[in-house]
């Protein structure tokens, strides 16, 4: 998983590099480096992310593991992200902060900021990368859907950067840049990722990640 979400984060960025710089070039690049920030939850509105939440909600994963085969456990985005920053911090590629996950009618968007120097360096965008914030914003959205046995689909729908929405277009090509591979029945913009040992299933319904138990 920790692999998969890199290459997803990795995918991103260089989308908006290559497209910003190949379509627009200097006109572009000015106003993207002023929106370096994305929209946050107002604080007094809504609960933030916190160890104790990862806590009681790393409790219920561990229950669900020793359930029968078949059990199903539902996991809010606010314990998502919390188990994502506390409980499980190494599944987070270095250079990326501050994860947040929404779960919104079965889709799912992943906010986060990612450190420039962790990106990777391709040729062709030499000279282009240090002109970018030392971190950058970046909004993913998609789908979580079963594929097999072994592991779930991620199907990435949409990308922005800086507040720059990217052509849907280009995202299998990137993904194939970073690693993705090639399965039978994988959309060309779908990531595999593998099950967590332990269990059979996990999807979206609602406002929810649903895990399924393999006993």
């Amino acid at each position: 998983m920790k692999g998969c979400l890199g290459s997803v984060v990795t995918a991103a960025i260089l989308v908006v590099v290559a497209f910003v710089g190949w379509r627009y070039g200097d006109r572009v690049f000015p106003t993207a480096l002023r929106l370096t920030g994305f929209e946050r939850l107002d604080p007094a509105a809504a609960p933030q992310p916190s160890e104790e939440i990862a806590a009681q909600a790393l409790l219920r994963y561990e229950a669900l593991l020793r359930g029968p085969p078949g059990a199903t456990a539902r996991f809010s985005d606010l314990e998502v992200t919390s188990m994502l920053r506390y409980s499980f911090p190494g599944m987070i590629p270095p250079g990326i902060s501050e994860p947040t996950v929404e779960i919104s009618g079965g889709g799912v968007r992943l906010h986060a900021r990612v450190a420039r120097d962790a990106f990777p360096s391709f040729p062709n965008l030499e000279g282009v990368m240090e002109i970018l914030p030392d971190t950058l914003p970046l909004e993913v959205d998609g789908v979580v859907l079963p594929f097999d046995e072994r592991h779930v689909s991620v199907l990435v729908e949409g990308i922005d950067a800086s507040s720059i929405p990217l052509p849907r277009r280009l995202v299998p090509g990137i993904l194939n840049a970073v690693g993705r591979r090639d399965r039978e029945g994988l959309p060309p913009n779908g990531v595999a990722i593998p099950l967590l040992e332990g269990l059979s299933g996990a999807y979206l319904n609602g406002d929810s990640l649903v895990l399924v138990s393999g006993g």
